[in-house]
């Protein structure tokens, strides 16, 4: 007898929901950890956390539309919601090299989540 994952039936938009809250964490836990653990300067810690959050937000994107291929477009925007929130409230980022980091992972993770569609329809 296949045991069924407690995940299983919920809808997409709980684990790109899931996905966004937990980007947001891992964003200020990596770049603290980045800065205070490390000693990577200010900059370079930011830039270090946000990549890592890039790689957390892009597979999750690849993943959610694998299951659900018909949730492509609301899943990337939502999991990538806690990367669309600094361009309201950081200064700096059209001035420094944030915005390349944030435009590089907003589109892979379309990339990501058209092919996952892809695949995920192929499945069905």
């Amino acid at each position: 007898m296949k045991k069924k994952s407690k995940f299983a039936g919920e809808p997409a938009w709980v684990f790109s929901i899931s996905t966004a809250i937990i980007s947001f964490f891992l964003i200020f836990i990596f770049a603290h950890l980045m800065i205070d653990g490390f000693g990577f300067g200010g900059e370079m810690g930011s830039y270090i956390a946000y990549s890592l959050y890039g790689v957390f937000v892009i597979t999750a994107s690849f993943l959610i539309s694998i299951h659900y291929p018909k949730s492509f477009l609301y899943t990337v925007l939502i999991c990538n919601a806690a990367g669309i929130f600094p361009i309201t409230g950081e200064q700096s980022f059209w001035t420094s090299y944030l915005w390349i980091i944030f435009i590089g992972i907003w589109t892979l993770s379309i990339i990501g989540g058209f092919i996952g569609m892809a695949i995920g329809k192929k499945k069905k």
